[in-house]
């Protein structure tokens, strides 16, 4: 996930076209945004969300991966 810190607008960048599920949440743990993730590159823009610290979780068949991002 790139550039992070963002203005608000990401892109995840995938190795393999793999069918995964991109979920943000918030840092008190409600997820904020949900969607399906069908290419190996997807932007997603937070920029109706207050600046702060977010954490991606991106869910695939080999596993499921955490990232945190910062919107400055």
């Amino acid at each position: 996930v790139f550039p992070n810190p963002s203005d608000g607008e990401f892109l995840l960048k995938l190795k393999d076209n793999e069918d995964a599920k991109l979920e943000i949440f918030n840092v008190i743990g409600e997820k904020i945004m949900e969607m399906e993730i069908v290419s190996t590159e997807t932007a997603f823009d937070l920029k109706r969300y207050s600046k702060g610290v977010y954490f991606a979780k991106l869910t695939t068949k080999k596993g499921n991966y955490v990232k945190k991002i910062i919107q400055k």
